[in-house]
């Protein structure tokens, strides 16, 4: 079984919309990634969106980031989306890792 890591939520607004993630299923996931998870948010585009996981260096700069696996049709009712997790890519870490989950225009 591959050692879990911990998402910590960051809502992060958007230059041209505020795209808010309201509620997320869990808080963490296998770094092997593929974990369904249920994130609930203001209306949304179902063909403009990403769900985006990063984590930052001491410096600030993004050291990793994946985004959430999902189609159009995963997207419901523009208020919820179905996805899987993204595979870390060190998967024989030993210790939890912090990530900032944000939602995205697919477009940026």
């Amino acid at each position: 079984m591959a050692t879990p890591f911990a998402k910590k939520r960051h809502l992060i607004p958007e230059a041209k919309n505020d795209l808010t993630i309201c509620r997320i299923t869990d808080c963490s996931a296998s770094v092997s990634g593929g974990k369904e998870m249920l994130l609930f948010c203001d209306k949304v585009a179902k063909d403009d969106i990403q769900v985006r996981f990063f984590q930052a260096g001491d410096d600030g700069a993004v050291a990793w980031e994946g985004f959430g696996e999902f189609q159009p049709s995963d997207v419901h009712k523009q208020y919820g989306i179905a996805f899987r997790t993204p595979r870390y890519h060190n998967l024989e870490v030993n210790s939890k890792r912090k990530f900032i989950n944000k939602m995205m225009h697919s477009i940026e």
